[in-house]
């Protein structure tokens, strides 16, 4: 072997140890769908009236709770439960990934959030869909699964 060339070692299979689940501590309680925030800056198709305000109906009642580790969705019909990893983070945004079964939003899927104050923007097809923070029980830092 070259002299201050690395020496070969085998590589021997070790079991890895799982890391701390990360948390962000932002993202942590209840959110809200806000219906007002979302359309502020919304421009839609030429919509009649009744076709825009049955559009809108479906914002305004989603209640989303996010727990260390996992993410619970409700609207009023169904509840929702899925496990979740932080991906990323900066000053603005965190990144998750949920893995969600038996649903719209089934499989593995990547979020990126972004906060802003007390809500948080999340892109739904062309437009963000705001979510407010809710004060109140059930708002802490305990695992809602």
């Amino acid at each position: 072997m070259p002299p201050n060339s690395p020496k070969s070692r085998p590589i021997s299979p070790r079991p890895v140890a799982r890391a701390a689940a990360k948390v962000d501590r932002r993202l942590l309680g209840r959110w809200k769908s806000d219906r007002r925030k979302t359309f502020q800056n919304v421009t839609l198709p030429k919509l009649s009236p009744e076709a825009l305000k049955l559009f809108q109906s479906m914002f305004g009642r989603i209640v989303i709770e996010w727990g260390r580790t996992h993410v619970v969705i409700e609207d009023g019909q169904r509840k929702l439960t899925s496990r979740y990893e932080l991906l990323a983070q900066d000053a603005d945004s965190v990144v998750v990934r949920t893995f969600f079964e038996d649903s719209l939003i089934a499989g593995e899927r990547l979020w990126q959030i972004h906060f802003n104050g007390r809500h948080y923007g999340v892109v739904a097809g062309n437009m963000i869909e705001w979510f407010r923070k809710v004060d109140g029980p059930g708002n802490g830092e305990s695992d809602p699964a």
